[in-house]
Parts: structure tokens; sequence; C-alpha cells
């Protein structure tokens, strides 16, 4: 799609195969944009694919 130039997606700190799985698809974490749920403790990590 034209102006698309990469995909994002965020997931579980501690989902160890999900974060295996899209860093074997070349999806490469991006910790300046990692987050915690408010209210919750609950961390999530983002990361991104440049298409």
């Amino acid at each position: 799609m034209p102006g698309i130039h990469s995909v994002s997606l965020t997931t579980g700190a501690t989902w160890h195969s999900a974060r295996s799985l899209y860093e074997s698809m070349d999806f490469a974490h991006a910790p300046q944009r990692d987050w915690t749920v408010p209210g919750t403790g609950i961390k999530l990590v983002v990361y991104t694919l440049e298409l």
C-alpha cells in the first residue's frame, strides 16, 4: 500500500514463543515503544517490520 512503510505489533513481555516467532519473521524489538497497561503492571513489548 502506498505510504505504508512498516508494520508494528504488540505482545506480552513473557510470551517467549510468540516473540521468537516474530523475530523469525524479521520483526525487530522496538524497546522505545514498549509500554505497561495502566493499573495492571503488565508489560507489553512492541515489534516492528520495515516493509
